[in-house]
């Protein structure tokens, strides 16, 4: 029988480390620059990156767990 690797728990593991990285620079923006253009940048691609993480993360979860 033939062996196949699988990466899905690396996958978990560096999107959660993804996701940690955007909200502690979403944290730190808003702590030391709360007023201003650059704040307001760093929002919204705070959100847009955890927009792309979250849904990446529940696929990966739901392949885990079916086998695939």
């Amino acid at each position: 029988m033939s062996e196949r690797s699988d990466n899905s728990g690396m996958k978990h593991s560096s999107l959660m480390v993804a996701g940690l990285f955007v909200m502690v620079a979403m944290l730190l923006v808003r702590e030391f620059a709360p007023d201003g253009p650059a704040a307001i940048i760093a929002l919204v691609v705070g959100i847009i990156a955890l927009a792309i993480i979250v849904p990446a993360f529940i696929i990966a979860l739901f392949r885990s767990r079916s086998g695939s």
